[in-house]
């Protein structure tokens, strides 16, 4: 949790300037709000992979695209059965314009790992130079971001190296696997604030107290202890990931022969478990599963609950690792849009489809109306 609170600074800088973009249209205009969320989203997965100056290297817009052009890519690749095999899928446009996509990442990234490992080197050449006692002083420093680009090079310091090939299968792994996760949750929560007005109060007026006007320029600072006590934006942000969880469906594979409900299944199988469908069991949430109502994680509600009921980010030993990192990446996101927009739409919940891949999106732009706030209020 220490390395996921140190990003807290970066996901803040990342928020800030999607409000930035999003102060151009808040005079009523319809957005579509994913399209901010997730370029905010894959600012802070590269900057917390790469590092935050990632962002204001020359070629960095154009590594964004090409990341964006990626995740489109192999998302398109997994929910397409005629593209599975490597020998039919090399054949096609696809697979040259990932290779050429790749080559310009790779290009990109390959720099800031060679750059950060003649820091590292540098860095460990003047240890001897530094009291034992100052160095672990800054290693714990809260305040400074644990890049994992720069904890990978640290492992190696005890272990066998990593190569510049293998830094960058980690990295690029962990932007895929990350980008869409906040970005889809944060669009998904604006798009149900906008439907529920008296739900959106509920979370202005919490963030609003615990991070009220200050001065005319307004600057904030969170912390995991102040993001903590949104209880009822958490409460709120979970209700949006049982309506919506992101991942809506994991394969596992059952290593040992098992039995569900009398049907024997054999080792080696693959299984799907939905928790889109596991969300909305009435038997377990209740007669009204389909309605958006927060408290059904109120306290006193989670505790007459199966752990395992709600698994926005799977669970076990094979749950995501990224669900932490999502959580509190939201929460930021929201306490920036919340503070400074009222959002509104034309969308009922009743009008809302859902497309199922690799992630849960809309089948249309999730457009929601923006208006500025007078925060001085």
């Amino acid at each position: 949790m220490k390395i996921l609170n140190s990003f807290i600074p970066i996901f803040e800088d990342c928020s800030s300037r999607m409000v930035a973009d999003l102060f151009k249209w808040a005079n009523g205009d319809t957005v579509d709000m994913f399209h901010f969320t997730s370029k905010c989203t894959l600012e802070m997965v590269c900057a917390t992979t790469l590092g935050s100056n990632v962002l204001e290297r020359e070629g960095s817009d154009e590594f964004l695209r090409n990341m964006e052009g990626l995740f489109e890519l192999v998302g398109k690749r997994m929910l397409s059965v005629e593209l599975f095999l490597d020998s039919i899928y090399r054949l096609t446009s696809y697979h040259r314009k990932e290779m050429k996509i790749r080559k310009k990442i790779n290009e990109f990234s390959g720099n800031i790992i060679k750059e950060k490992r003649r820091e590292h080197m540098s860095c460990l050449n003047q240890q001897h130079l530094h009291d034992e006692s100052t160095l672990t002083k800054d290693e714990d420093d809260i305040r400074k971001p644990q890049i994992f680009i720069d904890q990978l090079l640290s492992l190696s310091n005890s272990s066998r190296p990593f190569t510049d090939e293998e830094i960058l299968h980690n990295v690029l792994t962990i932007m895929i696997a990350g980008n869409d996760t906040s970005g889809l949750g944060v669009a998904h929560a604006c798009l149900f604030l906008a439907i529920y007005p008296d739900i959106q109060q509920k979370v202005y007026d919490e963030v609003m107290k615990h991070f009220p006007p200050d001065g005319p320029n307004d600057r904030i600072s969170l912390d995991a202890d102040s993001l903590r006590q949104l209880e009822y934006t958490e409460m709120f942000l979970k209700e949006v990931l049982r309506h919506c969880p992101v991942a809506p469906t994991v394969a596992r594979q059952n290593l040992k022969e098992l039995e569900l409900d009398g049907v024997r299944i054999p080792a080696g199988n693959i299984l799907s478990f939905s928790f889109f469908a596991l969300h909305r069991r009435k038997d377990i949430w209740g007669q009204d599963a389909e309605k958006f109502d927060p408290e059904n994680f109120a306290p006193e509600r989670c505790e007459k609950r199966h752990p395992y009921a709600f698994m926005p980010f799977s669970s076990g030993s094979r749950n995501c690792i990224g669900g932490r990192y999502a959580m509190i990446s939201m929460k930021v996101m929201i306490v920036y849009i919340v503070r400074n927009f009222s959002l509104k739409t034309n969308l009922r919940h009743s009008d809302l489809r859902y497309k199922f891949g690799m992630t849960l999106k809309l089948p249309f732009a999730h457009a929601i109306q923006v208006y500025k706030r007078n925060i001085e209020q």
